[in-house]
């Protein structure tokens, strides 16, 4: 995997999120945390993991936190009651996640990750977590679609081709 595609795939990852959360800004507050047949139940709820997901594994692919430390980072979807809550969890993961896309190297790439505890029995390339993060937000992403665009609200095309053209 190199630099630029990780690069790519998340800046296609922060570009179709926007799109969700504007339409999100399209439909009522009680759509936004009613109940639905999303995995984590609400749109709200559903994003607030999408979220939290994504800042626990690169906060250890970055470095700014362990292991231990990534995995022990929750989020509680009633903390973020509304919107605009909501929109500053992920405007922090973001930057976070562009300010590491900034920087990466090739070598950063390629560093593995071990979990601090010797009996976790796994490691994992960085370039995989970050393909990871992307594909995880891809999923919660598309089910968010759907249920946006089962209230009447539809995100229209979030495909990689759209963004790729956008930026030509």
């Amino acid at each position: 995997m190199d630099v630029t595609t990780i690069r790519s795939m998340h800046d296609y990852d922060r570009w179709a999120t926007g799109r969700i959360l504007d339409c999100c800004s399209q439909i009522a507050p009680e759509e936004f945390t009613a109940e639905t047949d999303l995995p984590w139940g609400s749109i709200r709820n559903q994003l607030v993991h999408q979220f939290i997901v994504h800042r626990r594994w690169l906060s250890w692919a970055d470095g700014s936190l362990s292991g231990d430390q990534a995995y022990q980072l929750v989020a509680d979807p009633e903390d973020y009651p509304d919107l605009q809550a909501v929109c500053s969890m992920w405007e922090s993961v973001r930057e976070q996640d562009a300010a590491f896309m900034q920087r990466l190297t090739s070598a950063d790439l390629e560093r593995v990750l071990k979990p601090d505890s010797p009996d976790a029995g796994f490691s994992i390339p960085v370039w995989q977590v970050l393909t990871h993060i992307a594909h995880h937000s891809m999923q919660h992403r598309t089910e968010t679609a759907m249920a946006l665009t089962n209230i009447g609200v539809s995100p229209g095309d979030i495909d990689y081709i759209f963004f790729a053209l956008e930026q030509n």
